[in-house]
């Protein structure tokens, strides 16, 4: 006798405000939350060329794996930054437009939230860092558990040094002496505060924020309209803005 297939509710994942572009592919079993999922597919690239027909290649080639497409889908979940200007807002658009066209709801998440997952490990602070270039990094301080992680220290904008001493104080705080931050990301890669892991724990990836979204959207009674705005989160000014302020 053939052992039936697990049918899953599929959450799409798309993570594209860093360096990569990353897509991942989540499976919940019907009835059985969280504890069910099971992660189906993952693809992450170096992103060369943000343009939006780069990160839709990327999406239907992971759901052309499984035969599937956008209407097959139950929830989109989208990193809302911080990150790349032109990344984050290609990766919202492509969550937008999927949304509309296959009558899917949109679920954005934080990234530095999503990325602290990778960490695995919630006895420890974790210290998520993207490399925000012009010697700066995009970083926040949180506590793992059973849901979304707990936000130590919100998101913020600061050389590696300013951010990972506000990190410490606020881990002192919460963990007492001696509680040393995981610190990922490439934030932390480039700064070389990194923490021992495997090169991949450092690239904020879709199936985290596939994940994340879907914790939040369960805990919402799957009810849309709770779902954060499909507004991207920056930290710093565009470049355009500042230029246009400076004639």
């Amino acid at each position: 006798m053939k052992t039936p297939r697990t049918k899953y509710e599929l959450v799409l994942g798309v993570e594209t405000g860093s360096e990569h572009i990353s897509i991942g592919l989540l499976g919940l079993v019907e009835g059985a939350g969280l504890d069910g999922a099971a992660v189906l597919d993952a693809l992450t690239m170096r992103r060369e060329d943000p343009r939006d027909d780069s990160v839709l290649r990327s999406v239907d080639a992971v759901l052309s794996r499984h035969g599937k497409g956008p209407s097959d889908l139950v929830l989109i979940a989208v990193g809302r930054g911080p990150g790349s200007f032109t990344g984050i807002r290609v990766g919202l658009s492509v969550a937008l437009g999927l949304s509309l066209g296959a009558g899917v709801p949109a679920w954005p998440v934080c990234s530095l939230s999503a990325l602290a997952l990778n960490a695995n490990a919630p006895e420890r602070p974790v210290l998520a860092l993207l490399d925000a270039r012009k010697g700066e990094v995009y970083g926040g301080l949180f506590r793992l558990g059973n849901g979304a992680p707990e936000v130590l220290l919100a998101p913020r904008l600061g050389t590696c040094e300013a951010v990972t001493a506000l990190a410490a104080s606020a881990a002192f705080e919460v963990f007492g002496a001696g509680a040393t931050p995981v610190v990922l990301g490439s934030g932390s890669v480039a700064y070389g505060v990194a923490s021992a892991l495997p090169p991949g724990a450092h690239v904020a990836c879709g199936v985290m924020v596939a994940w994340l979204a879907a914790h939040e959207w369960s805990a919402s009674g799957r009810d849309p309209s709770q779902a954060p705005a499909l507004d991207a989160v920056y930290l710093r000014r565009p470049e355009a803005e500042i230029a246009l302020e400076s004639g």
